[in-house]
């Protein structure tokens, strides 16, 4: 039976999503038991888009040449609002330093709100002068780490979601409306999810990687979806270092194909632009 194939290219990552939505299980398995979603699973569920969104965001736009930046406080603020508007500050101050050094500033950022402790986690564009971006923050400390050379920014995802999630218990308990789990400039690379309809029997069970890239096991993971009750198979690739390769990263199986002799009909003013 045919079966969805979602791609997803962020940096040197590539990143693959196999699974079934059709009512009729794939030859020799049986469809599991699918349940009725509970408030807890669907909080989980949205957590689960957030870090995907958050994990190739960081991706496809930071590289080793950028920083991860914690703000500390010398006397934390009680309450999360105070945190939000000290990291506005914060960034408006950054602009203006990138505006003065010519530097195209990219962020992201996430408020730590939980029950220990209160600060801002971010993640921006590397400057000239690192130390000039630490004397912005009066509030109490900054800690910078240079971001891994590799390019899969997964685990320091998963960290700002935590935070994220923190903060939202934090909110619901001072009687606030949870806000947006992590903010972002608008000027990042926003990746393409493309989808793909395969007409084949079954997907293989096994992961298949593509010359000048290997994957990584501990973001492979396959089962039964507990939404639809079918088969999904989920992993990332990842590009080796020396690895200059170009070829073309979605697959063109699927489509028809326009027979010989037949002239392209586009119109003057269509647009061809995929997206």
């Amino acid at each position: 039976m045919p079966y969805m194939k979602e791609t997803c290219v962020a940096g040197r990552t590539i990143e693959v999503r196999k699974y079934y939505n059709f009512h009729v299980p794939p030859p020799g398995e049986q469809r599991g038991k699918r349940t009725k979603p509970t408030p807890e699973s669907v909080r989980k569920a949205n957590l689960r888009k957030a870090e995907t969104d958050l994990r190739r965001l960081m991706n496809a736009n930071f590289t080793d040449k950028d920083y991860s930046l914690t703000l500390t406080y010398r006397k934390a603020p009680g309450s999360v609002e105070k945190l939000r508007a000290d990291a506005v500050a914060y960034l408006k101050k950054l602009r203006g330093l990138a505006k003065k050094t010519g530097i195209r500033l990219k962020y992201i950022y996430v408020i730590g709100a939980g029950p220990h402790r209160r600060h801002i986690h971010m993640v921006i564009s590397g400057f000239p002068e690192m130390g000039t971006v630490s004397d912005l923050w009066e509030q109490g400390h900054i800690s910078m780490t240079k971001l891994y050379t590799d390019g899969n920014y997964a685990a320091l995802a998963a960290y700002f979601m935590k935070n994220a999630e923190d903060t939202r218990q934090e909110e619901i308990k001072q009687g606030m409306k949870p806000k947006r789990r992590f903010n972002s400039s608008h000027n990042l690379i926003k990746p393409e999810v493309r989808k793909e309809k395969i007409a084949a029997k079954e997907f293989r069970k096994d992961p298949r990687t593509r010359k000048g890239y290997h994957l990584i096991k501990d973001l492979t993971c396959s089962g039964i979806s507990e939404l639809t009750g079918m088969p999904y198979l989920a992993y990332t690739l990842i590009k080796d270092k020396n690895h200059a390769g170009n070829k073309p990263i979605y697959s063109n199986r699927g489509k028809r194909k326009r027979p010989r002799g037949r002239p392209c009909s586009i119109r003057a003013g269509d647009d061809t632009e995929e997206r």
